[in-house]
């Protein structure tokens, strides 16, 4: 599958794949952002809706803040 590649899959393909011998070795990692506005935190969100085994991951943490690009 070629959007394996480059990380990006369709539901049902990840169903697929956590659900096949692959599984055990696949990640899945939770970077959600809340939408512009909402006061949500997104470890918040994580807690309350997730890809089972998802592993969260704070991008805010891990994001530059001195780069002015977004």
């Amino acid at each position: 599958n070629p959007y394996i590649e480059i990380g990006i899959i369709e539901p049902q393909e990840l169903k697929a794949l956590l659900e096949g011998a692959a599984g055990p070795s696949i990640k899945v990692l939770d970077a959600s952002l809340p939408a512009p506005g909402s006061s949500q935190r997104p470890f918040t969100a994580f807690i309350e809706k997730h890809i089972a085994g998802a592993q969260f991951f704070d991008i805010e943490a891990a994001s530059d803040h001195a780069n002015p690009l977004p």
